[in-house]
């Protein structure tokens, strides 16, 4: 009797890998390590273009960005401009110009997550332009814990840092900024940083910022006084007739024309008493004011003309 042996069972065959798939594989490996050798050399290549096309590459392969954030981080002091041309199809082009730290912040933005903290630490760097595109790209991320920030760069002695500031802290939400304005200390802010300061306020059109508005719009300064009462413009549904009143009355022609502009959208009797009163002026700059104003004054232009009459005669009277 011949016994038999038999082997066990497996699950699967053993797989056996052909020379040409090690080939492929070693070939993908080898290529897909000198195209990151490449994207590190052009980043670290005094070419502006050499530096955008990296920058351009990195954005499409986020992973490898991350790995490369110390990278990108140093070029955000470059500010050398590129034209770049885009095929637009039909055989057109179109140029845009740009720089190796803007394309950086807006790359640097997209990685916030590993991005946030490194950049912090830029915003007292001491090149102008380092600090300027950390705000650029802090602003793009618009994360409101980070609002901080931005309201101390306002305060920053450059005015290019400053209007960066101001364009990245207009994207976020009002309610988050107008609570940290109350409690900053002005005597830090320049008499232009105020006014951007109060510019943002205006363009909010949030009803939580006239208090601080109203604040400015009695401020020593007459310059801050007038730039309140211009934001005032985008408040038309505020009750603001004691602060008009006051405007009119104002010793400064430049507060008192643009507290004017505010009259048609606040058309009180007292308003527009305050309003005919201005018609005896020989300041030029008021004069054209009321020629803007006077005939948006009221839809009524009989009653218009009725309260023009009763105050000249009581004008006239008292003469």
């Amino acid at each position: 009797m011949v016994a038999c042996q038999v082997m066990p069972a497996t699950d699967s065959e053993p797989s056996i890998e052909s020379p040409k798939a090690r080939v492929t594989a070693a070939k993908l490996t080898s290529a897909k390590t000198t195209s990151t050798t490449e994207i590190y050399r052009r980043l670290r290549s005094d070419s502006a273009r050499d530096r955008i096309a990296a920058l351009q590459r990195l954005s499409r392969q986020p992973q490898l960005a991350q790995s490369a954030i110390s990278l990108v981080l140093a070029l955000l002091a470059d500010n050398r401009q590129v034209d770049l041309a885009r095929y637009i199809g039909s055989g057109g082009f179109s140029t845009t110009t740009t720089s190796p730290a803007a394309m950086a912040a807006s790359l640097l933005a997209k990685l916030e997550r590993w991005s946030a903290i490194p950049l912090s630490l830029r915003l007292d760097d001491a090149n102008p332009v380092v600090r300027q595109y950390t705000i650029r790209a802090l602003g793009i991320m618009a994360n409101p814990e980070q609002a901080t920030w931005l309201l101390s760069a306002l305060a920053d002695r450059n005015t290019a840092v400053n209007k960066e500031a101001y364009l990245a802290l207009r994207k976020q939400e009002a309610q988050v900024y107008i609570g940290l304005i109350n409690k900053l200390d002005m005597q830090k802010f320049s008499l232009q940083q105020q006014c951007l300061l109060i510019q943002l306020l205006g363009n909010s059109r949030d009803a939580a910022a006239l208090p601080v508005l109203r604040r400015f719009s009695n401020a020593h300064n007459p310059v801050l006084r007038r730039a309140s009462f211009a934001a005032l413009e985008n408040f038309p549904h505020a009750n603001l007739q004691e602060l008009i009143l006051r405007g009119i009355n104002d010793s400064d022609s430049q507060v008192k024309s643009n507290a004017l502009m505010l009259t048609p959208q606040h058309n009180s009797r007292e308003v527009m008493a305050a309003t005919f009163s201005q018609l005896t002026t020989e300041n030029d700059n008021v004069r054209r004011t009321l020629l803007k104003v006077l005939p948006r004054l009221t839809n009524d232009k009989q009653a218009s003309i009725k309260d023009w009459q009763l105050w000249w005669q009581a004008y006239r009277s008292t003469q």
